[in-house]
């Protein structure tokens, strides 16, 4: 493995992640049915936030730029929960790994210098309380703003099969993914 994947991991467990994983991009499953359940919009937000479909991109080319990278590190982190229902904790889950995906995004420099690099995490962007595609006004962080894998037809399920990393955590527990691709091994 190469330093820059052993100090990305380090970083990750340094800003909470509960496990990371090197996946070559071979390993990425992509399909555009997750853009499907996308613009069912369980969550709200399809249409409603700049890093979110449709306004982040066809997902065609999102998943093919996906491809470009030959490699991804991969972080995720797990939150208890009262009970399978406590939807409650399942935002301020959400919401804890993207803060944490957004304190890594601004140490990536430190450590991939200018190289190329992708972060993708969990969905909804999350740097702005409220997205200010909702109020008709362009994207106030830019270079903040962070999109979801499933946004870019990641199966993380799929794509995180042969790691340590489970997609489910046991009872009581939601587990959330982040990872950054690079262009260089």
């Amino acid at each position: 493995m190469s330093k820059i994947q052993d100090r990305l991991q380090a970083l990750f467990l340094q800003e909470g992640a509960a496990q990371t994983a090197v996946i070559p991009e071979a390993k990425i499953v992509t399909s555009g049915k997750y853009r499907e359940l996308c613009e069912a919009n369980q969550c709200g937000k399809y249409g409603q936030c700049w890093m979110c479909p449709p306004d982040v991109g066809p997902i065609e080319d999102l998943m093919d730029m996906i491809h470009q990278y030959p490699v991804s590190v991969w972080f995720q982190t797990t939150y208890h929960l009262e009970d399978n229902f406590d939807i409650k904790g399942m935002m301020a889950g959400s919401k804890a790994h993207s803060a944490m995906a957004h304190r890594i995004k601004k140490k990536l420099p430190e450590i991939l210098g200018k190289a190329p690099y992708l972060l993708l995490s969990v969905g909804g962007c999350g740097v702005c309380e409220r997205c200010s595609k909702r109020d008709g006004l362009p994207c106030r962080h830019p270079d903040e703003a962070v999109t979801s894998l499933e946004a870019c037809g990641i199966s993380v399920y799929d794509s995180i099969q042969g790691t340590d990393m489970l997609y489910i955590n046991g009872e009581g527990t939601v587990t959330f993914f982040g990872a950054v691709f690079l262009k260089e091994n």
